[in-house]
């Protein structure tokens, strides 16, 4: 007997379980939708993965969030100089503490 028979037969229906091409969006709303913690990934027959619902909440929290970002980089100032009322003197000074900038 398979697993898959032994799942079937306890739960009356076959497993659920998705492909690697679903949105992650569509495949939490199937594991609510069915009270599932994880679901296994299948491609071409063979099991690739498990994956967990709090994985799949992560990855959609990740995408919000990387979607909400801009595109441009935040830093835009170079900081490696001397800091604001600073001496640029101080630099060359070879009796400054290397902690100058604290």
């Amino acid at each position: 007997m398979k697993i898959s028979e032994l799942i079937a037969k306890r739960a009356k229906r076959p497993p659920t379980i998705c492909h690697p091409d679903r949105r992650v969006s569509d495949v939490l709303e199937t594991m609510r939708n069915e009270g599932l913690a994880s679901i296994p990934v299948v491609h071409k027959g063979e099991l690739v993965a498990v994956l967990s619902i709090g994985e799949l909440l992560a990855a959609q929290e990740e995408e919000k969030v990387r979607d909400t970002l801009p595109t441009h980089d935040y830093v835009t100032e170079d900081f490696s100089g001397p800091k604001p009322n600073s001496h640029a003197d101080d630099r060359d000074d070879p009796n400054r503490s290397e902690d100058w900038w604290h």
